[in-house]
C-alpha cells in the first residue's frame, strides 16, 4: 500500500521514476490477467469466484470462455497502457509541477 501511494505522489509530481513504475506495474497486471483468463475455463473462474450453486448453474449456461474475459478486461488495461506511453512526455521533463 505504501508503494502505491509513494507511486500516486510520484505521478502527482510528474518524477520519472513514477511514470516507469506505472508502466511497470500496469504492465504487470495486464499481462497477468489477460495470461489468466486464458487458461481458465469459464467453470473454472466460476468455481473459484465460490458463487452460489443456483447462481452458478444460471451463470454456466452463458457461451462464455476465459478467453472472453481475456479480452474484457485485457482491452481496457491495453488502453491504460498506451495512455501511459503516451504521457511520458509530461514525466521528469522541463516545466512539470515536479520540476520546481
Amino acid at each position: 500500500m505504501r508503494g502505491l501511494v509513494l507511486l500516486v505522489w510520484g505521478i502527482f509530481r510528474q518524477r520519472l521514476w513514477a511514470w516507469w513504475g506505472a508502466l511497470i506495474s500496469v504492465a504487470m497486471v495486464v499481462s497477468s490477467s489477460t495470461l489468466t483468463f486464458l487458461r481458465l475455463s469459464y467453470s473454472e473462474i466460476l468455481e473459484t469466484m465460490k458463487i452460489p450453486v443456483g447462481e452458478a448453474e444460471r451463470l454456466q449456461r452463458i457461451p462464455l470462455e476465459g478467453r472472453h474475459f481475456a479480452v474484457l478486461v485485457g482491452a481496457p488495461l491495453l488502453i491504460t497502457l498506451g495512455k501511459i506511453v503516451v504521457s511520458r512526455k509530461h514525466s521528469g521533463g522541463g516545466g512539470g509541477v515536479g520540476n520546481t
